[in-house]
Parts: C-alpha cells; structure tokens; sequence
C-alpha cells in the first residue's frame, strides 16, 4: 500500500485528514447498507411475533369475580402485538332469580303470617335479614347477602305463635341449602374451547357451594332463644 498513498489514505484516512469525496461517498454507501440490514431484520423479526401472536379468534376467555364469592368468566379482545389479548366485554355471572323469602321452597303462609308479613312491611322489623346470626368470619360475609331470602323467612317463622324454634331452624336450613346450590350451579359456561376457564370457575363455584352447604347447619344454630321468645311475643300481639 505504500506505493499507492492515495489509496490508503482513502481507504485508512489518518487522524487529522480530511476524507476525499470518494471516501465519504464509501461511506455513506456502506451506511445505507447496513441500515438497509437492519430494516429487514426488523420487518421478518415482526412477521415472526405477528404469526406467532394471538389473532381475535384466538383470546380465551378469563375468569371473574361475581357476588357472594361466586367465579364467572369475562372475554378478551386482541390489542395489539405488544398489549395481547386484555379483558373486555361484560361479565357472565349466575342469572340470579330472587333471594327474597318468597323465592324460598318452605314457607309458612297462612292468616297470621299475613299479618305478620303487613306489619314487617310497614317498619321493617321482620325483613331484617342475617343481622342476628353474629358471624363475621370472610365466608359468613360472602353468603349473607345470598342467604337473605332464608334467614328472612326463618324470621316470619319465628313470629308465629306457637310455631317451635327446632321448627324453624331445620327449614332455615332446607332453605339455605336450596339457596347454595341454585346460586353456586347456576353459573353460564364458555364454549368448549374455554376448557381451562370453565374449569377453573367450575372448581371454584364448587368449592364455595360446600362452604355454603356446611355453614347451613351452623347458621341455622346460631340465633339463641332469647331472640325467637322477643319474635314470638311480637307475633302474639300482632296476630291476636
């Protein structure tokens, strides 16, 4: 190269040199190149994550909280290559009938419990719910709002004179127990290619349902004497 310093300094500029016009255009040539590179690895690295990434069809659906501890399920939209598939839609949850005493399968009906049902109606004293069964646990606070129906009604039972607490208490179980298992095996399902979903919701409804069912015979001993012999003296009065 030393007999051609033109060469070498076009080629090799030194420090200090001033680049010829032939090297800048060298230059600038091998800088389109490489960019040029680059911007097809990029595109066939896209068209890689673009085949492999979900397309609408392709987002399952996701699994929801619903009331009283119950799991629905919610769908998912694709939004985008870099967002993925992200929850939209409304939420399916268990297509809740009533709760209330008059959805319950035992019932006591009659003259007196109409006078009762009047009277509970007017100030409220009767429709009070599961105030009195004085559980705070988590689970116990999950199922009163569902059980409102049944202690509702084991409350009009109290309130009929002469009708026995033992009475009362083994149909506020039966009504529980009805109360558990319509809500907790009524939920909707995905199709079939949510299997992963509706097996998680299916196991998780599942498990609530027992919970429920092995807290009806809990409840149903948990409001004491005193509070059904204060409920029998108001149904002699109100009845008489």
């Amino acid at each position: 190269m030393a007999f051609f310093p033109f060469l070498n300094d076009l080629l090799y500029p030194r420090e200090g040199h001033r680049a010829s016009w032939a090297y800048i255009g060298i230059r600038s040539n091998r800088e389109r190149v490489m960019k040029a590179r680059f911007v097809m690895v990029m595109v066939l690295a896209l068209g890689v994550l673009g085949a492999s990434s979900p397309a609408f069809a392709d987002c399952l659906n996701a699994t929801a909280d619903c009331a009283w501890g119950g799991t629905g399920w919610q769908g998912t939209c694709y939004r985008g290559l870099f967002k993925g598939c992200q929850r939209c839609g409304p939420v399916h949850c268990a297509n809740t009938i009533g709760y209330g005493a008059e959805q319950m399968p035992k019932q006591v009906r009659g003259a007196c419990v109409d006078k009762i049902l009047a009277y509970g109606r007017g100030n409220g004293r009767i429709y009070h719910g599961c105030f009195n069964i004085h559980l705070y646990d988590p689970v116990s606070r999950k199922l009163s709002g569902l059980l409102t129906g049944a202690c509702d009604e084991r409350n009009i039972c109290y309130h009929i004179p002469g009708k026995s607490k033992e009475a009362c208490d083994a149909m506020f179980a039966i009504n529980m127990l009805a109360s558990c298992s319509n809500y907790y095996n009524s939920f909707p399902y995905g199709n079939a290619a949510n299997y992963a979903t509706n097996s998680a919701m299916r196991s998780a409804n599942e498990g609530m349902g027992t919970l429920c069912a092995d807290a009806a015979p809990v409840w149903a001993l948990r409001v004491n004497s005193n509070i059904y012999n204060q409920d029998q003296a108001l149904g002699k009065q109100i009845c008489k």
